[in-house]
Order: C-alpha cells, then sequence, then structure tokens
C-alpha cells in the first residue's frame, strides 16, 4: 500500500491529487486520477504508470513523503519556560450540579464517559489560589476569567465573590469575564451585575437550539419540562439591557444541532434567529453538532442527510454568504493554511496535530482542584492541582513523550498526518493515550479531511474571492 503518499478526491466537475509529502494539491485527468488512486492502493507500481505521469511526479517532486516525519514538539526545559506567566484564561468548572437534563448532554447516562451531576462546587479558596497562581508572574495585559458548569447561575454568588476579587486584586490586568449559561436561571439582578461591572469584556455565550420546535425536544428541565418559552424571554431582556458591543458586553448563541441535519431544517434554524428573534447582525450565532456518543436517538434514521457544511457550500457558490459562516471557516483557514513546500522541498516534520500546549495559553479548574487542560479533557490525565501547580514532568511524559511514541508509526503511514487536527479530548483518558484509536478515530479523520478538501476547492472552483472575504472576516489562532 502507498495510501501514505496522499489520497485522490473529488468536486463536482474535477478530480484532485492531493500530495502528503509536498502539501500540493494537482488538477487530474480521469486518467491520472484513476492511475494514481490504484498506485496508492498498491495495484500499480511506478513502472506501471502512464509515462506523462511518472514525468509529472518527477518533475513535481511529488510521492516523496518521508518514511517517518518527526514531530516537532519542545524540549522539557522549553515546554516548562512556555508555561511560565503565559496563561491568558481560566475556565472555572463552578458547580457539577445542573437545573437541565439536555438529552444529549456529554453529562449523561447514555455518555460513554458518563460522570453525572452532583452537588459538587467549587470552593473560593481554591479558585483563589489557583488565579493567584497564574498570575503572580503574569507577562500579559488581559486575563480572561470563564466560568462553566453544570449550570454557572446556580452559584451566582459564588461567581460574583471570585469576580470581584480578582479584579479588585489585579488591577493592572485588564480582567475580562465570560461563561455558559443556559439561560433559564438568569434574574434581573444578575444583568444588572453582569452589564456594570468593572471589567475589560463581559462576553456571554447563551444555549438556543432554535424555534421551540426544535429546542424543546432535547433541553428540558430537571422535570424533563420544556424550557424555551424562559429561555427566549431572558434571551430579549440580555439584547434589550446588556447588550453592546461598543461597550465590550457581547452575546453568542450556540445551536446545539440535532437530526435530522436536511435543507429544510437548516432554512428553519436561519428564520427563527434572524427573522423571528430578530437578532443583531453582528452577533455571533455558533452551531455545533452533538457530541458523538452522548445522544439518545428516538427519532427516524431513515431522513436526508447533508451536513451544514456541504450546504454552506452550496450556498456560498449561490452567492448566498450568509449562512452559517462559521463553521465553513475553520475549515477554509485549515485547508488555505496548510503547509504547502517550494521547488523540490518536502515537508520533514509534524506538529502536535491540533492540540495545544497543555497549560499554556488556557487552564481548566475542576471543583475538586485539579488542573486539566479545558473543559472538552475532563476526563484526561491531570495537569496540576491549586496546591501543587503544573505538574511538569508528569505532563510532558503523558502529553508529549508518550504521545509522540503512540502516534509515531500511524501518523507515517498516513496521507492525512500534515492535516490533522485531533485534539488531546478524543485520543486521552485519565489512563493516557486511548487504546486502538487507528481502528476507529484515524479513519473517521481521514473521511473527514477528505471532505474538508473538496469542500474547499469546490469554492476555489465557482467563488474564490470569498476565501479571502472569509479569512478576513474570522480569525483562527
Amino acid at each position: 500500500m502507498n495510501s501514505r503518499l496522499g489520497t485522490v478526491f473529488y468536486t463536482k466537475n474535477n478530480k484532485y491529487f492531493y500530495d502528503s509529502g509536498t502539501g500540493r494539491v494537482i488538477n487530474c485527468s480521469d486518467n491520472e486520477a484513476y492511475e494514481l488512486g490504484k498506485y496508492l492502493e498498491g495495484k500499480l507500481s511506478k513502472e506501471d504508470l502512464d509515462s506523462d505521469i511518472r514525468k509529472f511526479i518527477e518533475d513535481n517532486n511529488l510521492l516523496r513523503k518521508p518514511m517517518y516525519q518527526k514531530f516537532d514538539i519542545p524540549s522539557k526545559e522549553e515546554f516548562k519556560n512556555l508555561l511560565k506567566g503565559s496563561c491568558e484564561q481560566i475556565i472555572i468548572e463552578l458547580t457539577e450540579d445542573c437545573n437541565l437534563r439536555c438529552r444529549y448532554c456529554i453529562y449523561n447516562e447514555h455518555h460513554p464517559d458518563f460522570r453525572g451531576f452532583t452537588k459538587n462546587s467549587i470552593k473560593f479558596n481554591t479558585a483563589k489560589e489557583t488565579i493567584d497562581y497564574l498570575l503572580k508572574d503574569y507577562k500579559g495585559n488581559e486575563f480572561n476569567l470563564t466560568f462553566y458548569g453544570g449550570e454557572p447561575l446556580i452559584k451566582f454568588n459564588l461567581m460574583k465573590e471570585i469576580i470581584d476579587y480578582t479584579i479588585d486584586t489585579y488591577k493592572n490586568i485588564k480582567i475580562s469575564v465570560s461563561f455558559t449559561t443556559n439561560l433559564t436561571l438568569l434574574t434581573e439582578e444578575q444583568i444588572e451585575y453582569f452589564k456594570n461591572i468593572d471589567a475589560f469584556r463581559v462576553s456571554l455565550m447563551v444555549s438556543l437550539d432554535g424555534p421551540s420546535s426544535i429546542h424543546d425536544n432535547y433541553r428540558r428541565d430537571i422535570k424533563s419540562r420544556p424550557t424555551h418559552n424562559i429561555v427566549e424571554s431572558n434571551f430579549k431582556k440580555l439584547v434589550n439591557k446588556f447588550y453592546n458591543k461598543e461597550e465590550n458586553r457581547t452575546i453568542s448563541i450556540n445551536c446545539v444541532l440535532t437530526p435530522p441535519y436536511n435543507v429544510e431544517k437548516f432554512d428553519e434554524l436561519d428564520n427563527y434567529f434572524y427573522n423571528t428573534l430578530n437578532i443583531p447582525k453582528d452577533m455571533n450565532l455558533n452551531y455545533t453538532y452533538v457530541d458523538s456518543g452522548n445522544m439518545v436517538y428516538d427519532i427516524d434514521q431513515d431522513y436526508e442527510y447533508k451536513s451544514l457544511e456541504n450546504y454552506q457550500v452550496d450556498k456560498v457558490n449561490d452567492d448566498e454568504k450568509n449562512y452559517y459562516p462559521y463553521l465553513i471557516a475553520k475549515k477554509i483557514y485549515r485547508m488555505n493554511n496548510r503547509r504547502v513546500t517550494q521547488d523540490k522541498d518536502f515537508i520533514e516534520t509534524i506538529g502536535l496535530h491540533g492540540n495545544c500546549i497543555p497549560g499554556n495559553r488556557r487552564l481548566y479548574l475542576q471543583t475538586d482542584g485539579n488542573f486539566r487542560i479545558c473543559e472538552k479533557t475532563g476526563n484526561a490525565v491531570s495537569i496540576g492541582d491549586y496546591k501543587n501547580g503544573y505538574y511538569f514532568d508528569k505532563v510532558y511524559k503523558y502529553y508529549y513523550e508518550d504521545y509522540v511514541k503512540y502516534f509515531k508509526n500511524l501518523c507515517s503511514n498516513c496521507w492525512a498526518s500534515d492535516l490533522c487536527d485531533i485534539c488531546y479530548d478524543l485520543v486521552m483518558d485519565e489512563k493516557g493515550i486511548k487504546d486502538n484509536l487507528d481502528e476507529k478515530l484515524c479513519p473517521m479523520i481521514r473521511e473527514y479531511l477528505k471532505e474538508d478538501l473538496s469542500q474547499y476547492f469546490e469554492i476555489i472552483e465557482h467563488n474564490p474571492n470569498y476565501i479571502e472575504e472569509i479569512l478576513g472576516k474570522y480569525s483562527f489562532s
């Protein structure tokens, strides 16, 4: 098999070859795509290829991916230095309690990593000591204080105490405040507090899944009662009394998409948010798919499937640019900024996929005082605690040395290694790297990346100006 060297992919009108050694994408004829595909499958040798194809391969330095690409990771000493005074955001798990029981929640009993809800909440002193630890030698000028749950507003007074302490203590740092809420507990008193808080920026992420016919299917309270009416009502209050971008008070909407995924549903959502609810045009509306493995499917599975991204590509190519640009922007950014070599060079090293540097830019503080990388990695190996700080040696072993050892051969035998954006949350648990990732995760990632290539070049073919337009609108770091 030569599949590690690249892949053939298609748009509606063209065939392409992605060369993993150089990062280049080559437009192919039908015959070229066919023969290259057979070569990648190991069913043709180079000598069996058409002479023009062989010359094309040689002229463009294709099919030369190194047998082993070294992972580009810091040394242990460099890693320690990267963590000193660099953390720009603390995400505090304020409570493990929630007043809702959303049927797709990552904490429900149907999820493979089921944790459940408890009455556990963080102690003020635990949050205080962690904030002090991060800010004592802080090198930046803005720090983000983020709250997570459960539902953070269950512990509003505790949240307020932590916010007030941080702002009062670190007056030389611009403190920004953000949190995610289901909106069901929001009060007028809270709105006034967040409106008048002496913070540099206040950002709220609110959960709203569309009209009641969609939202109430899955977002119900602890007694299984629908929640849409109160969520919509409190959202409107927030917009009227709090939202002001010029004064750095912002609201983002997170809409979780559940099946069926079809054009009619996407149009219904779009109509609800922009026409019925009439959200401001400059408000961020984020669509996210339900987390794999955690939703109770009680609907007919025989539905028309069309991914939101494919739907967006169609809209872009029809010059309808206001449909869900955020999702498509992510893959546009990744494909546009993929590494492409010059002349006879090839890609010798690969980055650590989509992983961040543990503890470098953000830190997730759990109710028990343990440090995790972020809110998505609550079941991964702890990277420290509020009493001892970072576990430098332990983190380096699990998140660098063990990671590289596990993926070395897998990535060397994969055409997608330089495009892959898997994250620690997909590959780690409390014991370290999960087993048998090559059997399920890796094939799935390759399938997604092939689709991303197809969608990106579909846009290039029909609406190339949209690439620069979307890259100028969104920032991905």
